[in-house]
């Protein structure tokens, strides 16, 4: 099975914490609000196999990969600014991976003070 879900996690949470040594990134969603920010959450939205490029037998060559990331601020001046930011290296990474971004916008919230915005990237994938 085609799964690069750690290696992205790895790749992106050393890229953020060269600028955000306390930055918290998980792998795990919440409906709750963060306790620690700035915060990134890292979802592997669904895998599935590109049926175009499997072999005779089924074997997977190809497989279609979807990521979220959902980024959250709450600073008091510039949270809006500082969840780009982040998404800006998160798009630095995931581009060098050969992923292409397929959404991004700014959330609203419950909570006014705090900004959130969700980014989603997919890449045809191979072995």
């Amino acid at each position: 099975m085609i799964d690069h879900e750690n290696k992205v996690f790895e790749l992106v949470s050393e890229k953020l914490r060269e600028t955000y040594e306390d930055i918290y990134i998980t792998q795990r969603t919440s409906e709750n609000i963060p306790l620690q920010f700035p915060c990134v959450y890292i979802i592997q939205k669904g895998t599935s196999v590109n049926t175009m490029f499997s072999t005779f037998d089924q074997r997977e060559n190809v497989a279609i990969e979807n990521y979220q990331f959902e980024v959250f601020s709450n600073l008091n001046i510039g949270r809006e600014k500082q969840t780009k930011e982040i998404v800006s290296h998160i798009n630095d990474v995931m581009d060098s991976l050969g992923y292409y971004r397929s959404f991004n916008e700014s959330i609203s919230n419950s909570d006014s003070s705090i900004s959130r915005r969700i980014v989603r990237f997919t890449k045809n994938n191979s072995i």
